[in-house]
């Protein structure tokens, strides 16, 4: 696991332009993890988050990202579209989250493991419609990693614990032993946390 983050850390420092990225931030674990290893890598960026005014209040907490609201909120785009989004007519990522970026290199947490449409993003990405550079550095990380990285300190005993874990697909086939490992190191807090995933994974693969 340690092996793959100092890789994504390594692309982040690679391809790192003056000015420093544009970092996406969405508030989801793939971010959350973009965002520390952006900072662990000690490259400059500003991290930005697009409001859609309809957001989980959670979301908003984050006092070192900057906030970029829409020019209309998500209700008038209803109105304007006579029907809310779907997953086949996403207008409202058209209209709010896919925005901003514009000339710059973007870093983005998308990862092969998402989803098949997702499975062939390159490291490299050039939009030519809104003329960004998007940088992918963390494409190849399994459906654990991200998690796992967030939610425990790399270095840590419990980051020790998590090498067993590189084996398994998603979190439903994490063993019962490593969350007793783990919460008898001292880390009852991942502990939910990673439970609270594994939850939410069972239910998506339902």
């Amino acid at each position: 696991m340690q092996g793959t983050i100092n890789t994504a850390i390594k692309r982040l420092q690679s391809f790192c332009p003056p000015e420093g990225y544009y970092l996406a931030f969405s508030g989801g674990k793939d971010s959350l993890v973009l965002k520390q290893l952006a900072d662990e890598a000690a490259v400059p960026y500003d991290a930005h988050y697009n409001v859609t005014t309809v957001d989980p209040p959670e979301l908003l907490q984050y006092s070192d990202v900057i906030w970029d609201r829409p020019q209309r909120t998500m209700w008038q785009l209803i109105v304007q579209n006579g029907m809310p989004p779907t997953r086949t007519a996403r207008y409202c990522c058209r209209e709010l989250k896919e925005r901003g970026g514009i000339g710059r290199i973007v870093a983005l947490g998308i990862r092969w493991a998402e989803s098949q449409q997702r499975s062939g993003r390159q490291m490299i990405e050039v939009c030519h419609k809104t003329g960004r550079s998007l940088v992918n550095p963390i494409r190849t990380f399994g459906s654990l990693f991200g998690t796992v990285h967030c939610t425990m300190k790399v270095g840590s005993e419990c980051a020790r614990l998590a090498g067993p874990l590189s084996s398994a697909a998603t979190l439903s086939d994490v063993p019962a032993s490593f969350y007793k490992d783990v919460r008898a190191a001292g880390g009852a807090r991942q502990v939910r946390v990673l439970e609270d995933c594994r939850r939410r994974y069972e239910l998506v693969d339902t």
